[in-house]
């Protein structure tokens, strides 16, 4: 400090110092603050102050007095990173960096500098460079919360391999960590890592017995192992466990109703998927949101119905299917929906009443609201035929001449890969993300005698997947995979098809509407609950014939009934 402190102002910075080390943060900005009404030039004691005061959550009084330090003292690189804390706290991340950075520059390699930047960095969904500052950071420091905040941003990234990896140094360094579990407990069922699972759930169950997920966990193991009663009872248990209004009760519900899809038992299935999300919650958005939905199915008088998209496009199609059950009870429906459905919709002879695209309000009234799963019970039947789709004739025309200038018929249609991509993944960090794939070399090898054209229908194609599948292939294919960006356009290029082989996408759910059309669908073992847990056919499929892959995750049965099955 500058000048010499009175030992007024030192007993009241020594007492300031007692009461943050006894956690009174409050009090201790108070004693800080009385030392500086006495000796306001103090550039150290206004950032004791500004810590305290960040400690005690008052924040922006906690900015004021670390601003005031640095007026007194510029280019100090400790108050820099605390200013930066501070700003983070405030969500102010793009500020809180530019301290981080300026205190970097000053000081230098700092592990708590760089850890701080990667956290305001992954704020801001800058995952890259969040990466490289955590990298930097564990060089210096290889903290357990670092190592944490790093298998976070890998599974932010899509890496979701090296994110298992990850983890799985945080809980070899820290046995006891729960975090560490639950977030392997999600990448190992997104994975189907059932042996990995297994043991991960038994070491949950033991260190915290009354944490629901790690009985989820179970429940999945027990249905990968074929004993669906245990699952289901697993699922219960969850759910008993978990808190109702809890993400974890509402998982449980799910993977009890799908446990029950899988066994045909329709209606119990539909009346347990109603609770897959807090409908409470849901009301605050949708105030007329129907308590039970199954009460429309009997309901004496036509009913003012507005339907609420809810999640992504192929389920929303395969939910539709009970729409004109609905409809046929003399129900008015109105459809808030994704643009991209609406341009569908409107090309279609649609149940509908009005189409209103989201996120726009409905300006007309209504008796009572739905997410469009609950067609399901208002409709009063537990399975449905696929919802009816035409192509449009316009459209049809000029991708078959796009068809005939790159090659002769017959026309194969092939994808690889279905689910989330890796930048739509980081809203899902709290579930198990089913990522959907095939082998792209093998694909390849299996097409590669026919005589026929083929066409890659994958949305997003990453380049060197094209590349493999090609080479495998040992000739060129059509990249079609522009029409995914509009439904019309798939729809049209798919009833022109003569095969089309791939795992369970949206285009499943186009081709399913499409009169006499089928598909050879690649199903992952465990396969999800509408394809139906063995067997050649699915009810919800009529006729699309399905290639599993068996229970040692091996596709080499699938693929040479496939090679057999292909008349091409």
């Amino acid at each position: 400090m500058a000048r010499t402190v009175t030992p007024k102002v030192a007993a009241l910075i020594e007492r300031g110092m007692q009461l943050v080390r006894a956690g009174d943060f409050p009090e201790a900005g108070r004693a800080f603050e009385r030392a500086l009404q006495q000796m306001p030039e103090l550039a150290e004691v206004h950032a004791m102050r500004a810590d305290a005061l960040m400690r005690a959550e008052r924040l922006e009084p906690a900015l004021a007095s670390i601003e005031r330090a640095l007026r007194l003292r510029p280019a100090w690189g400790e108050a820099l990173m605390l200013r930066g804390n501070v700003e983070a706290l405030l969500e102010r991340y793009p500020a809180a960096e530019a301290s981080f950075r300026q205190a970097l520059k000053l000081g230098g390699p700092s592990p708590s500098l760089q850890g701080n930047l990667g956290n305001v960095l992954f704020e801001q969904e800058r995952f890259a460079e969040a990466l490289e500052a955590y990298d930097q950071a564990l060089r210096g420091n290889p903290a357990v919360e670092l190592l944490a905040r790093r298998a976070k941003t890998l599974f932010a990234l899509g890496r979701r391999d090296e994110a298992a990896q990850a983890w799985e140094a945080v809980l070899e360094r820290d046995p006891a960590s729960l975090e560490a579990m639950e977030q392997l407990l999600l990448l190992y069922m997104g994975a189907r890592r059932m042996d990995d699972l297994a043991a991960l759930c038994a070491r949950g169950v033991a260190l915290a017995p009354l944490d629901p997920a790690f009985r989820i966990g179970e429940g999945w193991v027990a249905a990968w192992a074929g004993d669906e009663e245990a699952s289901l009872e697993k699922y219960r248990q969850a759910a008993a466990l978990a808190p109702k209004g809890d993400k974890l009760h509402h998982e449980a519900v799910l993977s009890e109703a799908m446990g029950l899809f899988k066994q045909q038992r329709w209606q119990e299935g539909w009346s347990r998927y109603l609770w897959r999300q807090d409908r409470d919650v849901l009301r605050e958005a949708y105030p007329r949101l129907a308590p039970d939905p199954a009460v429309i199915a009997s309901a004496a008088a036509p009913l003012r119905i507005r339907v609420h998209f809810e999640q992504g496009l192929g389920d929303e199609l395969f939910f539709l299917r009970f729409a004109p059950l609905v409809k046929a009870r003399g129900h008015r429906l109105t459809y808030c929906t994704a643009p991209r459905l609406i341009a569908l919709l409107e090309a279609q002879a649609h149940p509908f009443d009005r189409l209103v695209p989201s996120p726009e309000q409905d300006p007309q009234p209504c008796d009572v609201e739905l997410q469009t799963s609950d067609l399901a019970l208002a409709s009063g039947a537990g399975l449905a035929p696929p919802f009816p789709l035409a192509p449009e004739p316009a459209r049809c025309a000029a991708l078959m001449e796009r068809l005939r200038a790159f090659g002769p018929p017959p026309y194969v249609g092939v994808t690889w890969r279905a689910g989330l991509l890796a930048e739509e993944q980081v809203n899902f960090r709290d579930k198990p993300i089913w990522l959907k794939r095939a082998p792209v070399e093998e694909l390849g090898r299996l097409l590669r005698p026919a005589r026929a054209t083929v066409v890659i229908l994958q949305r997003r194609p990453d380049p060197d997947e094209m590349a493999r599948f090609r080479a495998a292939l040992g000739r060129d294919a059509l990249d079609a995979s522009d029409t995914n960006d509009d439904l019309r356009d798939a729809l049209a290029l798919l009833s022109l098809l003569d095969e089309y082989i791939g795992p369970s996408n949206t285009n499943m759910h186009l081709l399913a509407g499409l009169a006499g059309k089928k598909a050879r669908v690649l199903l992952q073992m465990p396969p999800e609950w509408r394809w139906a847990k063995s067997g050649d056919e699915s009810p919800w499929f009529p006729g699309f014939a399905l290639y599993r892959q068996d229970s040692a995750k091996s596709w080499e049965t699938a693929f040479e009934q496939l090679r057999g099955d292909l008349q091409i």
